[in-house]
C-alpha cells in the first residue's frame, strides 16, 4: 500500500548528495516518485557526530533487523512503568519569530516548551552555541548533536555576530544542531548518532524501562524521502518513537508505526507502544508578548 508524498515547497536548491553512510535502501522500501520541500547545512562535535547521502520517492517501509544499534533485541514487553510519557517535538527556527526580528527568543522558547514538565522534548534548528545552555534553561537532561558546524571557528563568536540581526543571520554563521531534552526523573541508558545525509544526523536516546526516542531533521527537496527512509531504517527494531521535522506532507504510511499528524511536516511516530493521536499547539500557545515563536508549531502525544 503506497501513499503519495507531498514535499514542502523549496525556497532554495537542495544540496548534492554524498553517499557516505547510507546504504542502498531498495531492499527495505517500496518507492514511487512524489513532489518537493527545503534545504540546509554540516557539522562538528559536542555530544555529536554527522554526515551521509540524499534523494526522493514515496514509501512504505519494510522492517528488517539491523545489528549493533541501541534498541535491538529489546527484551522489554510493550508497556512502560508508571504513567505515560508526554513527548513533544519543536523546530525552533533558530529562535526566530514570525516574522523574524532582529533579536531571537531562544531561551523563551525552551522555557515555554518545558514549562509543563514534559518527559521528552525533541528540538531541531538549534544554534550550536545554544547546545551547552539547554540544561540550564530547561532544568532537564540535554543530549545534543551537531549537523552543521558554524562557519567561524568559535560557535560563541557566531552567536555574537547573529546578535546583530537574527532575522538575516542564521545557521550559516551559528551552525545548526538538534537536541533531546529528558526529564531528570528518567535515566538515560544509551545514546547514538547516525548520519542520514550531508549536515543531517539522527540522534537516539534510550530511556531506562522506556523506548528509544529518535530525533531528526530531514532536508527538504528531492532528498527528503530518501533521508526519511534512512531515519526509519537506522532507528532499528523494537519499541520506538521517531520525532522531528520530516519536511514531507502527509498522507504517507510507515509500516508498523502510528499515523502521522495530518497537515503537518513535524511528526511523532510510535511503534510497539500505545499512544494518543498527535496534536499541534495552536498559534496562541506559542505566542509570547505578542510574538509568534518559530515558523513551526510544537507537536506532542502521550506514549504508554
Amino acid at each position: 500500500m503506497l501513499h503519495h508524498f507531498q514535499r514542502k515547497p523549496q525556497p532554495r536548491a537542495a544540496e548534492e548528495a554524498r553517499r557516505e553512510g547510507i546504504e542502498d535502501l531498495a531492499a527495505h522500501v517500496a518507492v514511487r516518485r512524489g513532489r518537493l520541500a527545503e534545504a540546509e547545512a554540516r557539522g562538528d562535535e559536542l555530544h555529536v557526530r554527522t554526515r551521509a547521502g540524499e534523494r526522493g520517492g514515496e514509501l512504505v517501509v519494510v522492517r528488517r533487523r539491523e545489528r549493533g544499534r541501541v534498541g535491538d533485541n529489546d527484551s522489554h514487553g510493550p508497556r512502560l512503568r508508571g504513567v505515560g510519557l508526554l513527548i513533544r517535538t519543536w523546530n525552533l527556527f533558530h529562535g526566530n519569530t514570525v516574522p523574524p526580528e532582529r533579536r531571537a527568543y531562544l531561551r523563551e522558547m525552551i522555557e515555554l516548551v518545558t514549562a509543563d514538565d514534559p518527559d521528552v522534548v525533541c528540538l531541531q534548528e538549534v544554534p550550536v552555541w545554544a547546545l551547552g545552555r539547554l540544561e540550564r534553561w530547561s532544568g532537564m537532561h540535554a543530549v545534543g548533536a551537531v549537523g552543521a558546524g558554524p562557519l567561524l571557528a568559535s560557535a560563541e563568536l557566531g552567536r555574537w555576530i547573529t546578535e546583530l540581526n537574527h532575522g538575516l543571520l542564521r545557521s550559516a554563521v551559528t551552525g545548526e544542531g538538534i537536541a533531546t531534552l529528558v526529564a531528570r526523573r528518567h535515566a538515560i541508558v544509551g545514546e547514538r548518532r547516525d548520519a542520514v545525509g550531508p549536515r543531517r544526523v539522527l540522534l537516539g536516546v534510550r530511556l531506562e524501562d522506556g523506548p528509544l526516542v529518535c530525533n531528526f531533521h530531514v532536508t527538504g527537496g528531492e532528498v527528503a524521502e530518501e533521508q526519511f527512509r534512512a531515519v526509519v531504517r537506522l532507528a532499528g527494531d523494537g519499541r520506538l518513537v521517531i520525532a522531528g521535522d520530516v519536511n514531507l506532507w502527509p498522507p504517507y504510511a510507515v509500516e508498523g508505526f502510528s499515523e502521522p499528524l495530518a497537515g503537518s511536516i513535524d511528526q511523532i511516530l510510535v511503534r510497539g507502544l500505545p499512544s494518543t493521536p498527535p496534536t499541534a499547539w495552536p498559534a496562541e500557545r506559542r505566542r509570547v508578548d505578542g510574538k509568534l515563536l518559530s515558523d513551526h508549531a510544537p507537536v506532542e502525544l502521550t506514549v504508554g
